[in-house]
């Protein structure tokens, strides 16, 4: 009798299509304007563009790719529009010089003749693409592309260390149907940034922890954080995870460090040919201000406004940031804060991994992912900036968890991702102008991020075995 064919070829099919083409159709800048203009001024004369210019509005171009464009052409000494840089980060301190360099046709270095607050692994990412494409429209796609390619083999990495956990094929079908939803419900989000780079590594370094390859878990963190600086806070909570396995063989520590060490060595090494690039950088994130997508900056901006003076949030610092002494205070609460939780995280789990260690395989696996992404979610809630790409790291994080806690947790972060695609595409003007319904959005949003933060925390009791991974949710 011949065997019913998978279906999961098919699906990984459509998620890549998703991500590499889906999620990459539109344009920006003039091109998007031109479609608006003519589709707004005589609908009936250009009914195709009317049919597709809900999607072209939807996945339109973001100001950050144009950023990427601009400060890639600068470094290669071509001609770069300094205005786009400008209003991409806002308010700067003067120490932060945005003046770009002649585009006289040779190699501009980062951080000493181009500002720059992105990590040197990053660079070959966004300025690759540059090499090739001439247009902002060309170059969209391009680096879209890219960052779909990138998701792809995080995506892969993590349903991988979910089959690690006990997954089976049914739940591997489901997984990647579940990835096709969790970057539609994303959005270009998901693609227009520089956060597939850091999910890809996520992806790695999960499925090296469920292996118990401690050298490749090191090298993945350690590259997801040069890449995204904070992904590195997750290390210990992975590491705590299991520690069950460290305290019987030291050695697993030693590789770990080693890795990560190793990874940082070559993440962030070109910044030592300049004396003033990790300054730069550093300085940068350390004097950006309260974020108004952040838990206090919500909080602030909803006591603000239930007192009758909102105040805008202005664009500082590549994002919009909330002003005043109040907002100043809570900024620098917020890293003692994170410090705070991601430390009673990690003794929580080293308790339980001591006291109630995994009874299979299965089990440890299950704690391992829902630790790594509970540490994810402590991050983003208590930062002092949540960038709606953040959600971008969780794509990885909840395929990998097996059974039917993973499916539960994806779909909560399915209407995460949702609700911030909703106000960051609909209505971010409101949000900057801390609008009544902009704020409820917002708060929502961070509600469903602490829902999920505590439908995570029940998983990481690994003594109990997890439901069959391939049942429905």
């Amino acid at each position: 009798m011949r065997r019913p064919r998978s279906s999961t070829p098919l699906c990984i099919l459509l998620t890549a299509l998703v991500a590499c083409v889906w999620l990459n159709q539109s344009v920006g800048g003039k091109d998007w304007e031109a479609i608006r203009d003519a589709v707004y001024s005589a609908p009936a004369e250009h009914p195709l563009e009317a049919a597709r210019y809900p999607f072209v509005f939807l996945y339109r171009r973001s100001l950050d790719e144009r950023y990427y464009f601009e400060t890639a052409a600068a470094m290669l000494g071509k001609p770069a529009d300094e205005a786009v840089v400008r209003q991409m980060h806002g308010r700067m301190p003067a120490s932060f010089d945005e003046r770009l360099p002649p585009a006289d046709g040779h190699w501009h270095a980062p951080y000493t003749e181009v500002a720059m607050e992105y990590p040197p692994l990053d660079l070959p990412f966004f300025v690759g693409p540059r090499l090739v494409a001439a247009t902002f429209a060309g170059y969209g796609y391009l680096f879209g592309a890219l960052m779909g390619l990138c998701m792809l083999g995080g995506i892969t990495a993590a349903i991988a260390a979910a089959r690690r956990g006990g997954c089976d094929a049914g739940g591997v079908r489901t997984r990647w149907l579940l990835a096709s939803g969790l970057l539609v419900a994303q959005g270009a989000l998901a693609i227009q940034r520089l956060d597939p780079i850091a999910a890809l590594f996520l992806g790695l370094a999960l499925y090296a922890a469920a292996c118990r390859k401690p050298f490749a878990l090191g090298v993945a963190m350690g590259l997801a954080g040069a890449a995204k600086l904070l992904p590195l806070l997750l290390l210990p909570v992975i590491v705590a995870s299991d520690w069950g396995a460290y305290q019987k063989d030291r050695r697993g520590l030693a590789l770990i460090a080693a890795g990560a060490g190793a990874a940082l060595v070559v993440g962030f090494g070109p910044m030592l040919f300049s004396p003033r690039a990790a300054g730069v950088m550093l300085g940068f994130h350390l004097a950006r201000g309260l974020n108004v997508e952040s838990t206090l900056g919500i909080a602030l901006g909803a006591l603000r406004a239930m007192a009758g003076h909102a105040e805008a949030a202005p664009a500082s610092f590549g994002s919009q940031n909330l002003d005043g002494a109040a907002a100043d205070l809570l900024a620098r609460l917020t890293a003692p804060l994170m410090l705070a939780c991601l430390g009673a995280l990690v003794w929580r789990l080293g308790v339980l991994a001591s006291t109630r260690p995994a009874a299979s395989n299965a089990a440890r696996v299950t704690r391992i992912t829902t630790a790594a992404l509970a540490g994810a979610v402590v991050v983003w809630v208590t930062g002092k900036v949540l960038s709606p790409q953040y959600l971008t790291w969780s794509i990885p994080l909840v395929l990998a968890i097996p059974g039917r806690l993973g499916t539960r947790l994806a779909w909560v972060a399915i209407l995460a991702m949702a609700v911030t695609q909703l106000y960051t595409r609909g209505f971010y003007d409101l949000v900057v102008a801390q609008a009544p319904i902009a704020l409820a959005t917002l708060a929502a949003r961070q509600a469903l991020l602490f829902g999920l933060l505590a439908l995570a925390a029940r998983g990481l009791d690994g003594g109990v075995e997890p439901a069959p991974a391939g049942v429905a949710a």
